[in-house]
């Protein structure tokens, strides 16, 4: 329309996207809730954006519009060093357990004893599901992480590295989930997101590492973590939206 082009000029537009992109088989679904009408402008950065978005909000056909500000990826400032700390003798023999005590406090650490989850008394009634799906929507888990791997979740639909959208849902290769920040099947691995993977579902009693909270007894009864990244190496903030 002449509007939007008058805009364009205005602010130097120089892409429109889909936030959603087509969702093959469930495309049906976006577009029974509007998803397929939310587009992603780039604008010139050096402009006001609220007065941008006040533009495309006053034109014919546009029902709202707002700035959409690129997060910091913190990931690649973290520098986490994690020191073994003896066992603890309970349910799990994961030799950092006793290091978690948000899980079982005994004053391991100097804290309140009793501060904590109760996590030994819930894993009496149930220590996980491996029919549980857990999307983590945060940076890339590591999928081949010694503690994460027996845990992620298989899509069994996809043919891995084909190049082809096997199961028709919108993604191409997508075997433990999707790179949104990329719109890729490479999973840009953050350490913020395999910390949470961890805390979820770290394998437990394995004799490795942590416990998650439903990583199972140690039998591949944990609940399965798809990976949903976020961020990507091009930090695409639309990741947020598209990954839930």
């Amino acid at each position: 329309s002449i509007q939007f082009t008058e805009l364009e000029n205005q602010y130097n537009t120089s892409d429109y996207k889909r936030v959603f992109p087509d969702a093959g088989k469930h495309e049906g679904k976006h577009r029974k809730y509007g998803l397929h009408l939310w587009y992603e402008v780039d604008v010139d950065a050096s402009m006001d954006l609220m007065k941008i978005a006040e533009g495309y909000t006053n034109t014919l056909g546009v029902q709202k519009a707002e700035p959409v500000y690129i997060p910091e990826n913190i990931d690649a400032k973290q520098d986490v060093n994690i020191v073994p700390v003896p066992k603890l003798n309970g349910s799990s023999n994961d030799p950092l357990f006793d290091d978690q005590w948000g899980y079982e406090n005994n004053g391991q650490t100097g804290g309140k004893s009793g501060a904590d989850i109760s996590l030994l008394e819930a894993w009496d009634i149930q220590t996980g599901n491996s029919d549980v799906i857990v999307a983590i929507s945060d940076s890339g888990i590591d999928a081949e992480h010694e503690d994460l791997a027996q845990n992620m979740w298989v899509n069994t639909d996809e043919i891995p590295n084909n190049g082809i959208d096997d199961d028709d849902n919108g993604y191409i290769d997508d075997i433990h989930g999707y790179g949104f920040g990329d719109e890729s099947s490479n999973i840009f691995v953050g350490s913020h997101g395999t910390h949470v993977a961890g805390i979820v579902a770290a394998v437990s009693n394995n004799n490795i590492g942590v416990a998650g909270i439903a990583g199972g007894d140690g039998s591949d009864d944990g609940v399965k973590l798809m990976t949903c990244a976020i961020y990507g190496e091009r930090t695409n903030p639309s990741g947020f939206a598209t990954s839930f």
